[in-house]
C-alpha cells in the first residue's frame, strides 16, 4: 500500500474511480469465492484404449478424407478478344516476301 494507504494505480481518473471504496488484502488462507465440488470424470472403457508408438501413423492413407475441392466461384472466362490489361508490346510485325516459293505439281 502506498503512504495514502491506497493500493499503487495509475490513470487520472484513479482517484475519482475508487473514492469511497476500502480495499484490504485479505488474510492467508481466506477463500475468496464460494467452493465449487470437483467433479471427478469415471472412465469405464480404460482397457480399451491403448497409446500408439512413438513416430506411429494414426491414420492410413486409405482412412484419410479427400481433399475439399476448391472453390472457384469467384472464377470467370472473358470473352474472346477482351483486353486482359496485358502490356502491348511496341514491335512491328514483319510481312516476310513469299512471293517466289511456289508450289510444284
Amino acid at each position: 500500500l502506498s503512504s495514502t494507504g491506497r493500493l499503487p494505480v495509475a490513470g487520472d481518473k484513479v482517484e475519482t474511480i475508487l473514492s469511497g471504496k476500502q480495499l484490504d488484502i485479505a488474510p492467508v488462507g481466506i477463500r475468496l469465492g464460494p467452493e465449487v465440488k470437483e467433479v471427478v470424470p469415471h472412465f469405464d472403457h480404460l482397457d480399451e484404449i491403448s497409446i500408439a508408438p512413438v513416430g506411429a501413423d494414426l491414420v492410413t492413407p486409405n482412412d484419410l478424407p479427400p481433399p475439399p475441392a476448391p472453390d472457384v466461384s469467384h472464377i470467370s472466362i472473358a470473352p474472346v478478344g477482351t483486353d486482359m490489361g496485358q502490356l502491348k508490346k511496341n514491335e512491328k510485325l514483319i510481312t516476310p516476301d513469299i512471293s517466289h516459293i511456289k508450289l510444284e505439281d
